[in-house]
């Protein structure tokens, strides 16, 4: 992890508050939230760090939530949320960050068989299932008659593969969401050694309410501004230039490989020419060596602003690439901890002690019991690939 330390005396929002040892925190040039490494310091203060972080940086994280999950993001602190999704079948399912998927709520179901009433109850986990079951027997005068334990006892822990499609929503973008990317990509001037104050329209636009952006999306079926962007892994950077000869510091930011943003920070630099990249793995948490053309002239930026570099079809496959490799990841992830369950499950249930050699017939009953642990799995995912 790179860290600068602090040399300006002066918070990056020019709230007056001063830098000193004692006010001065770490900002994540990409957020930790979503797979971020990098840290600088001596940049924004704690008060504008909190503020900024729970109102715009809360809202990025959140728009971008259902990826971090998909994706498997591990951070340095806590795990990403789980979140309900709704399906085709009309259900929500809750997405877990180990990669765990569960219904959303605990519920129960009444039928009727003849004179017989039959209760079908569904929980996550067998506390979940016990705090159910002891309100239903304030509810049910017959199941009052019985120990919450002796219903436990009638639970069985099971797994199954739904077929309806989980809907994840892509939307992104938004007043906070732009702060927070514009942010991020001062404060990697910032680590370039350069004033950030010379980024002008960037301050501006972070100080003032219903500021104009200083960035436009860029999906430009002709130019890729990754020149050697990696096809097998997503990715996230910040990069920043600044160009003596068009006067300007000029950005790229880019999360999962799919949402692309071109930004101009000043149009009135007067400094020496610099560039400066982090660019990361956001599942692995590695850094990246990857290139960033930023030889555009300032028309190019403007179309950009005006939304004449977004070419849906660009959009789309980026999209489809990024998926392609998600259901590739998740099933690897998937299938190796179905596999290691059903060992588990196989040897807790083949009455061998920890170290015995197994006979014949005990390795005959753990093939089975494993195979039969991950029938499951295989019927499911025969059936989806085959479709």
């Amino acid at each position: 992890m790179d860290e600068m330390k602090m040399s300006d005396p002066e918070c990056i929002l020019q709230c007056g508050n001063l830098l000193t040892e004692e006010d001065s925190t770490k900002e994540h040039v990409i957020l930790n939230a979503i797979g971020g490494r990098k840290t600088v310091t001596g940049f924004i203060c704690t008060r504008c760090n909190q503020n900024t972080g729970r109102l715009w940086d809360a809202e990025l994280a959140r728009q971008l939530n259902p990826l971090s999950l998909l994706l498997g993001i591990k951070r340095h602190r806590g795990r990403v949320p789980s979140q309900v999704f709704p399906t085709s079948g009309d259900e929500e399912v809750q997405l877990h960050s180990d990669g765990r998927m569960t219904i959303a709520t605990p519920s129960y179901k009444e039928t009727t068989i003849g004179n017989i009433k039959q209760l079908k109850l569904r929980a996550r986990s067998m506390r979940e299932l016990r705090r159910l079951i002891t309100g239903l027997r304030r509810k049910y005068p017959p199941l009052a008659n019985r120990s919450v334990h002796e219903l436990m006892a009638t639970a069985r822990g099971d797994s199954y593969y739904s077929s309806d499609m989980t809907e994840v929503t892509l939307d992104f973008g938004g007043e906070k969401t732009g702060r927070s990317l514009v942010k991020s990509a001062v404060a990697l001037v910032y680590d370039s050694g350069i004033d950030p104050q010379a980024c002008d329209l960037a301050i501006n636009y972070l100080s003032t309410h219903n500021a104009k952006p200083c960035f436009g999306y860029y999906y430009d079926g002709d130019r890729d501004l990754v020149v050697n962007r990696p096809l097998e892994k997503p990715l996230h950077c910040v990069y920043v230039r600044g160009r003596s000869d068009i006067r300007a510091i000029l950005g790229y930011v880019e999360f999962y490989s799919l949402h692309r943003m071109l930004l101009c920070l000043s149009e009135s630099y007067s400094g020496d020419d610099f560039a400066n990249l982090y660019a990361v793995d956001p599942v692995k948490g590695e850094e990246l060596d990857i290139e960033i053309d930023l030889d555009l002239s300032m028309p190019d930026i403007h179309s950009a602003f005006a939304y004449e570099r977004f070419d849906d079809r660009v959009r789309q496959s980026a999209v489809n690439s990024l998926f392609e490799y998600i259901v590739k990841s998740n099933f690897k992830r998937s299938l190796d901890k179905s596999i290691g369950d059903a060992v588990k499950h196989a040897f807790d249930n083949c009455d061998a002690e920890h170290g015995e050699y197994l006979t014949d017939d005990q390795l005959q009953r753990l093939i089975k019991d494993i195979m039969g642990k991950m029938k499951p799995f295989i019927k499911h995912n025969t059936e989806s690939f085959g479709n």
